[in-house]
């Protein structure tokens, strides 16, 4: 787990599924991966296959993020 201090919040909730291959996909949304999140809270849920440009982009996108944050401990 890595902490980022940069940014005010880091809100995003984004899977990355065989980001290095052809059958990438992205899934992303409201949903906070929780029981509250599936049994009571009104949520949505995007999945982007099909799109390797745009999951390269979400790619990206974490790496930088993740190269700014530092090792929680």
């Amino acid at each position: 787990m890595y902490l980022d201090a940069a940014a005010a919040a880091s809100h995003n909730k984004i899977v990355i599924v065989d980001g290095g291959t052809p059958r990438a996909a992205v899934v992303t949304g409201s949903y906070n991966f929780t029981r509250s999140a599936q049994a009571r809270n009104a949520e949505n849920v995007v999945v982007i296959s099909g799109n390797r440009s745009l999951t390269d982009r979400f790619v990206a996108n974490f790496r930088s993020r993740r190269e700014g944050a530092s090792p929680w401990r």
